[in-house]
C-alpha cells in the first residue's frame, strides 16, 4: 500500500494502482482491491472508477457505500449496461431484489438476449 501511496504522490497517472487493484480483486482479495481503489478514486472520478470501487465494496458487503457509487456510475454512463449491471448484482447482494430486478431489466434493455441476466429475473421472480 505504501508503495501505491508513493507512486501516486510521484504520479498523475492512477492507472498502475487501477491495475494492481484489478489484480487484487481477481484473486478474491477485495479488502486489499478496495484499499487500492479507493487511492486511485481519490484523484480518478470516473464511471469506470466508479464502478470498480462499488463493485468491489459490493463483493465485501459493504452497501451503504457501494450502492451510491454503483448509482452515480449509472447517472456517469446510463448508456452503459455495465452500470446497471452491476449495480443490479450490488442490490441483490444487499437483500433488495425488487431493485435488482429493476436494473436487470435496464441491462436488458441495453443489451437483449443476456441469458444471466434472464435467469436472475427469473430467480427473483419479478
Amino acid at each position: 500500500m505504501e508503495a501505491a501511496r508513493s507512486y501516486l504522490r510521484a504520479s498523475a497517472d492512477v492507472g498502475p494502482v487501477a491495475e494492481l487493484a484489478a489484480e487484487r480483486f481477481q484473486r478474491g482479495d477485495y479488502a486489499r482491491a478496495a484499499e487500492l481503489s479507493r487511492l486511485s478514486f481519490a484523484r480518478d472520478k470516473s464511471f469506470k472508477s466508479h464502478t470498480f470501487l462499488g463493485w468491489t465494496l459490493a463483493k465485501l458487503g459493504e452497501h451503504a457505500e457501494a450502492l451510491p457509487l454503483l448509482r452515480t456510475a449509472v447517472e456517469l454512463n446510463p448508456d452503459s449496461f455495465w452500470g446497471y449491471y452491476h449495480l443490479g448484482y450490488a442490490y441483490k447482494y444487499a437483500g433488495r431484489p425488487s431493485e435488482a430486478a429493476v436494473m436487470f431489466r435496464e441491462v436488458l434493455k441495453r443489451r437483449p438476449d443476456y441469458p444471466e441476466i434472464e435467469q436472475e429475473l427469473r430467480s427473483t421472480g419479478r
